[in-house]
């Protein structure tokens, strides 16, 4: 385990090298080529999936305050050249988003200045509200020395609709930068960013197994800043499992290494649900043979430290968690933020593990903060659980296509289910369509049918929305869980309340479901 671990490192200090890895640039084509060059040797095949992107890079971004240059990072998707004089009544300050409504009247035509902003992903929420009040730009001051990249679009509900580039230019500057506004009499911001037409690039590694049923292990190689923890180590610690032939004495089946492109953005043309481009791209293309073949997706992400999260809200995968000797405390629902998220929507079990909540909550998520000597912060003893966790999970995949195993794992699933529904209040008539799909899942004894089927029921069951107070900023977050249907929510990726008729369609697709059930 140490040698993967090891191997893991030095592979990850040789992409972390690669700053700002976003598809279709040029550092991108130098990270899918060294990716290549280091699998070719130890897997069957490996090939290179073109996906239609925009690529986005920023040239230069320079803050002058009094005359004295700092650096300073665009969010993107913005894209143009700004050269932007104010003296100090040009700058308007907000301690907290909670002085907003106090200060609009008198945001238009001036840069807007903002402080303590706690959970980046707000950045992208606050420049969505204040670009309605036309300033000329957005400055926001890390609470930490850091330079941050967060995407901030002119939508905040993450749906398929395309959209343009914002127009107003939001930036980021480190807190002891910050500082310096109070005192300044003069500021210049100076910048240039770009967003053009490209191809992003999925590497796709094939290990060949004896048995049936092709594992999915994957990560994303696209990375903001050095990238280190989001989602450098996920993909050297993938490439290090292969190069020291682990893969193959664990498992059986056969492995495809998916390396996903564009996860932070962006596809062509833009829109609000700007990532998972390569995933989605990749899943899209494959469905039927995925459908058919694959039993399982374990994607790795945000490899830091802490306890390890399983989000995923397969049924089958859940079981399967659960059999492996994962706490139940450890599973979560999948999130529309994971690269599993593509294989949910088709109805896959899909795992992703992650540390995602110990990075956002150490200010470590999308900065410069996240680069190569976090390794030594995180320690091997971090690193050697994530291995540990794999090779468990890899050796007892084989159960995945076990008909005995299965239906085990199953059982264990639905009972995840039925904690979850016994917290919601549904219509008499959806709880009893959906007794009845479980009912003869139970029942059915061709397990053939019962694997084409579980596909379907997921996608029936499993909800992805947002609360529609997003729009006032109290809840930013996509959630997912098992049958939403109110009126507070929009169900996403389409960005559409269903209101009365979601109930409606839930029962005719579970009727459905339990009259192809019949075996």
């Amino acid at each position: 385990m140490m040698n993967i671990v090891y191997n893991a490192v030095k592979i990850a200090s040789e992409l972390a090298s690669f700053s700002d890895v976003v598809a279709g640039n040029s550092g991108e084509k130098r990270v899918v080529e060294n990716i290549r060059g280091l699998l070719e040797d130890d897997v069957d095949v490996v090939r290179v999936e073109p996906v239609e992107v925009l690529a986005w890079e920023e040239d230069f971004c320079v803050i002058y305050i009094d005359g004295v240059p700092y650096a300073c990072s665009v969010h993107p998707p913005y894209e143009g050249y700004a050269d932007i004089v104010v003296d100090r009544g040009g700058l308007v300050y907000l301690g907290s988003f909670d002085d907003v409504d106090k200060v609009v009247q008198g945001v238009e035509g001036r840069v807007v200045v903002i402080e303590n902003v706690e959970d980046p992903n707000y950045i992208a929420f606050h420049a969505y509200k204040l670009r309605k009040y036309n300033p000329i730009a957005i400055v926001f001051i890390d609470k930490l020395n850091a330079l941050r990249r967060i995407v901030a679009v002119d939508d905040i509900i993450s749906r398929y609709n395309t959209l343009k580039p914002p127009l107003i230019p939001a930036i980021h500057v480190k807190r002891d930068v910050g500082l310096r506004f109070r005192k300044a009499t003069n500021i210049r911001i100076n910048l240039r960013s770009r967003l053009s037409s490209s191809y992003g690039f999925n590497v796709i590694a094939e290990i060949n197994g004896r048995d049936s049923g092709t594992v999915y292990l994957a990560a994303h190689h696209d990375h903001w800043f050095s990238g280190v923890v989001d989602d450098v180590l996920g993909v050297s610690t993938l490439i290090s499992f292969a190069k020291t032939n682990t893969l193959s004495s664990v498992t059986r089946g056969s492995i495809v290494l998916a390396f996903f492109t564009a996860e932070e953005g962006f596809p062509n043309p833009l829109s609000s649900f700007y990532w998972l481009v390569g995933s989605r791209h990749h899943v899209l293309n494959n469905a039927d043979r995925i459908l058919e073949e694959v039993p399982l997706v374990l994607n790795l992400d945000v490899v830091y430290r802490g306890r390890i999260r399983f989000s995923t809200s397969n049924l089958v995968a859940r079981g399967f968690l659960i059999k492996s000797g994962i706490n139940v405390d450890s599973i979560e629902h999948d999130s529309m933020l994971y690269d599993s998220f593509s294989f949910t929507m088709l109805g896959i079990p899909s795992i992703t593990m992650h540390n995602y909540y110990e990075a956002l909550n150490d200010g470590i998520y999308h900065s410069t903060l996240d680069d190569i000597e976090l390794i030594k912060f995180i320690g091997a003893e971090s690193l050697l659980n994530v291995l540990y966790n794999i090779v468990v999970l890899l050796k007892n995949s084989y159960i995945m296509t076990e008909p005995s195993q299965l239906r085990r794992i199953l059982n264990l699933g639905i009972r995840t289910l039925t904690r979850d529904l016994a917290l919601k209040v549904l219509p008499l008539e959806v709880t009893l369509e959906l007794y009845k799909v479980l009912r003869r899942l139970e029942q059915c004894h061709d397990i053939s049918k019962v694997q084409r089927v579980l596909p379907s029921i997921h996608r029936v069951i499993t909800s992805t929305y947002i609360p529609k107070s997003v729009y006032e900023g109290t809840e930013i977050y996509e959630k997912t869980s098992y049958i939403i249907c109110n009126d507070e929510v929009l169900h996403l990726p389409l960005g559409v309340s269903l209101n009365n008729d979601c109930y409606k369609n839930i029962i005719y697709d579970l009727e459905s479901l339990t009259y192809i059930l019949r075996c």
